[in-house]
C-alpha cells in the first residue's frame, strides 16, 4: 500500500504505484 497526496487530500491505494514516468497498465 502506498499514500499518496492529490489535491491536498490524502490517498491510500492498495499495489505497488508504477515508478515515475512510466505509462498506467
Amino acid at each position: 500500500m502506498a499514500t499518496v497526496t492529490l489535491k491536498g487530500s490524502d490517498i491510500t491505494t492498495s499495489g505497488e504505484l508504477p515508478a515515475v514516468g512510466s505509462k498506467a497498465p
